[in-house]
């Protein structure tokens, strides 16, 4: 088995959509062009992985950076493991400890207000949705005004991660925060989608 068959294979059980397929997508590039699309998977080392972690970091990526992308590579070859398609991973040795990313700022409630306040259209209710109901930012980006129940206080059918196969969305209903119903029956409008005209970074999070 090449390694560009494991990642497609790994990849198409996963489900992932929007920023999370992104980050994979990112990943398991740089993986594929350390070691080569063409590359067996029984034949990488546990030396190999040492190198490519080595590769990573001559590369500038931080540490935090290079544990995302080693955590990555550790799953997809636990999963040719599991599979059977080899003995042992390469990757077992591999320490990849959730390290915390430095510069994050205390957002107080006035100042998320603020930022609702001067925001418009479609990336006002994108910080509505994302603060208040806890949506991702690829899940706000599908929703439409005919699911947000501003009577009944209730948001329905939001469609999470895609379900394994590509076979549609895990769906799940959720009520309306007291602090988003202003914000959502104001902007309100038609059924179209709550965030149009937004346009999110493939590479960020939420």
């Amino acid at each position: 088995t090449t390694l560009a068959a494991l990642v497609a294979t790994y990849g198409s059980t996963r489900g992932y959509d929007g920023p999370s397929l992104a980050a994979f997508e990112d990943s398991t590039r740089r993986l594929r062009e350390h070691f080569g699309n063409d590359a067996k998977i029984g034949a990488i080392t546990v030396s190999d992985a040492e190198r490519y972690r080595a590769w990573l970091k001559r590369r500038g990526n931080s540490r935090a950076t290079i544990s995302k992308h080693m955590r990555y590579a550790k799953a997809i070859f636990r999963r040719a493991l599991d599979d059977g398609l080899i003995p042992a991973s390469p990757f077992r040795y591999e320490r990849t400890p959730a390290i915390a990313k430095t510069g994050w700022a205390t957002v107080t409630p006035a100042q998320v207000e603020a930022m609702i306040a001067v925001a418009e259209g479609g990336y006002r209710v994108l910080l509505v949705l994302a603060r208040y109901q806890g949506l991702r930012a690829s899940e706000a980006m599908r929703l439409r005004w005919n699911q947000v129940d501003i009577h009944a206080r209730m948001i329905v059918g939001i469609e999470g991660k895609q379900k394994p196969g590509g076979d549609g969305y895990a769906l799940r209903d959720c009520p309306i925060d007291p602090r988003a119903l202003p914000h959502l029956a104001s902007s309100k409008d038609g059924a179209g989608l709550c965030c149009e005209g937004v346009r999110v970074n493939a590479n960020q999070r939420g």
